[in-house]
């Protein structure tokens, strides 16, 4: 099956609480078989590690630049979240 997450928290790139969650999640699925993808925000230090932290995981990272104004700041991530799956 494939399966896509979105998380703004990804250990141990960021948060250890739902960060440390969601890497566990990843881990678990792709170990399962699953094809696993991951959307995420540009975090520090994903581009250069992404391969060695999380390996078998397609990692993509969300748009922040280039999204048309919304009115509500609470709807901009699932903006992006929706432009991403969409490519």
């Amino acid at each position: 099956m494939r399966i896509c997450l979105t998380s703004s928290e990804v250990a141990p790139f960021h948060g250890w609480g739902v960060g440390t969650c969601t890497t566990n999640y990843l881990f678990a699925l792709r170990d399962i078989g699953h094809e696993v993808h991951l959307l995420t925000d540009d975090l520090p230090g994903l581009r250069a590690q992404q391969e060695s932290a999380l390996p078998g995981i397609s990692v993509h990272l969300l748009p922040s630049e280039g999204l048309p104004h919304v009115p509500c700041i609470h709807t901009h991530r699932p903006l992006a979240i929706y432009q991403r799956l969409k490519t």
